[in-house]
């Protein structure tokens, strides 16, 4: 008994230290939190970026997981005054080997005022997280970019030097196990000011100060870096508040300049006059921006020379082969200029009229014409017109206008099941132009297929040139 009980407890006592031993090689498996600046001095010049750095392992079979949050506390009360003021910049966050995370990143950033707090203090918590699962392991870097500035109106004000903390409210990593530190502080030493940053517009210099609709500006912009860093930055023209062209300047080295050729299309702008400006982007730490734009002065644009096809009907959609279907073709002078020009009307590509048209300057004018469908064969056709480019037209967009569609059919075959011609002249047909018999154009009714020979009225004549082929079939 006593050699049985013995061997029981030898049993358990293994079984207890190799679950201890499992247990303690999954904790040391699991995931980990390898390194925070919770407790650490970060060193910066004022108004220059600095790097938060949080190194943690994802080293289990279940997907991975983690979260930060952290806050700091900027006094923006003063605006003409310098503050110890953070700015959050950017972060990344990657595998040791360079490799990216599967999914995106949750991303947050939450300005509030503390209960408490005066007037002009404000609260900014960051919070960073994975919340789908990362399915890789290894070890990765969450590297947290801010700048030893804060922001106001659009400009930086720098640091006011010293120690302020960033507080590290939680960092969680967690797979099966959970790891997990704070809150704790991180201090930042910002230091005195090495670097200025300042990006100014010295000039804008358009080709011309009148232009005719559609013509292309031409503008030169010299911009100079006033700073002590080389700088990246984006320079764009406007006129009035029409954006016309951004470009980009990269490394422009300090106390440089460059000048930029702009060329812009005036199309979709209304004629009349306009102010041109140019403004460069804000870079990091800038903290005068009011040479960062420039304004030239007045662009006026005429009208130009612009003939514009703004309408096409027809008076039906179904006409029988060897009849007429009238047509109506609107044109517009949308120039400042007369202009004299032909219009090409055109089925399907194929010429059915040529008109020559005069048009004063902000006037326009309706063609009426008749394309007689004798020689052409049966089918759908497109109604096309299109007006002749006057010299100097740059927008030829819409000197071409298509209608819908014409169906020439068979005669006597107007209509069938679904309203369209069906190749067969029936009791169908007949009856639809009985149902309109004595209706004129511009009656409540009025159905212009009904309309055989498109004379304005359906009478006798129209029955009977449906009744001459009554029973045929098209072939």
């Amino acid at each position: 008994m006593k050699r049985k009980t013995c061997l029981t407890l030898i049993c358990l006592t293994m079984l207890a230290f190799s679950l201890a031993v499992f247990l303690s090689l999954r904790q040391a498996a699991g995931s980990q939190i390898i390194l925070t600046p919770i407790g650490s001095t970060v060193e910066t010049p004022s108004n220059e970026l600095f790097v938060l750095s949080f190194k943690m392992r994802f080293d289990e079979a279940d997907a991975g997981f983690f979260s930060l949050s952290f806050y700091w506390d900027n006094n923006e009360s003063d605006p003409e005054a310098s503050y110890w003021n953070f700015t959050f910049i950017s972060y990344t966050c990657r595998f040791v080997d360079g490799s990216e995370f599967t999914s995106p990143l949750n991303f947050t950033l939450k300005k509030e005022v503390p209960s408490g707090f005066p007037d002009g203090y404000y609260r900014y918590t960051v919070s960073i997280s994975e919340i789908y699962g990362e399915e890789t392991n290894g070890d990765f870097w969450l590297n947290v970019t801010m700048f030893a500035a804060g922001i106001n109106s659009g400009a930086y004000k720098p640091h006011a030097q010293g120690n302020q903390n960033i507080t590290i409210v939680k960092l969680r990593c967690y797979e099966y196990t959970l790891s997990e530190v704070g809150p704790g502080n991180c201090s930042i030493n910002v230091t005195e000011q090495v670097n200025f940053h300042d990006i100014a517009v010295l000039e804008v210099t358009p080709n011309s100060t009148l232009l005719y609709y559609g013509e292309t500006l031409y503008a030169n912009v010299t911009v100079r870096n006033n700073g002590t860093a080389p700088e990246n930055f984006n320079v764009t023209i406007f006129l009035n508040e029409t954006i016309l062209k951004t470009s980009t300047v990269t490394s422009l080295s300090a106390g440089s300049n460059t000048t930029l050729t702009f060329s812009c299309s005036t199309l979709g702008l209304e004629t009349g006059n306009y102010t041109l400006r140019a403004k460069a982007s804000t870079v990091l730490g800038e903290t005068n921006i009011v040479n960062n734009v420039l304004i030239d002065g007045e662009i006026q644009i005429l009208g130009g020379h612009d003939i514009a096809v703004v309408n096409v009907t027809a008076s039906k959609n179904v006409v029988c082969q060897g009849f007429c279907v009238r047509i109506n073709v609107t044109i517009e002078n949308q120039g400042s200029f007369p202009e004299t020009f032909n219009v090409t009307i055109k089925a399907s590509g194929t010429p059915i009229a040529i008109e020559s048209v005069f048009l004063e300057n902000g006037t326009l004018t309706v063609l009426n014409l008749v394309w007689n469908t004798t020689g052409f064969a049966k089918g759908n056709y497109t109604i096309t017109a299109t007006a002749d480019a006057v010299q100097g037209e740059i927008d030829v967009v819409d000197n071409s206008f298509t209608d819908g569609w014409i169906v020439v059919s068979m005669v006597g075959d107007i209509t069938g099941v679904d309203g369209l011609p069906d190749g067969k002249c029936d009791i169908r047909d007949i009856a639809f132009v009985a149902a309109h018999y004595g209706e004129l154009e511009g009656d409540p009714n009025w159905d212009p297929v009904a309309d055989i020979n498109d004379d304005g009225k359906v009478d006798i004549r129209d029955i009977a040139a449906v009744a001459a082929h009554y029973g045929e079939i098209d072939p």
